[in-house]
């Protein structure tokens, strides 16, 4: 397996998971793909990287908190 540094991790130290545990709220990657990064081929990061997009307009929205008197501080509305 040939490893390289092309495609950059997508961690940001935000490091806690989704209330469901499935995903990172700070990098929107399972715990597999954090666990197994740095062994990944630069084809099989880009991959990751590519979920990663599908995934984050999808959960982004119940972490974001929104500025109106209707929403909680965790971002959901009453």
């Amino acid at each position: 397996m040939i490893r390289s540094d092309a495609i950059i991790d997508p961690c940001i130290n935000i490091c806690r998971m989704d209330l469901n545990g499935r995903f990172c709220q700070g990098c929107w990657r399972t715990l597999r793909e954090i666990g197994i990064w740095d062994q990944l081929t630069d084809q099989q990061k880009a991959e990751v990287a590519a979920a990663v997009e599908r995934r984050r307009p999808t959960f982004a929205c119940r972490v974001t908190p929104r500025r109106d008197s209707t929403v909680l501080k965790n971002g959901l509305p009453e």
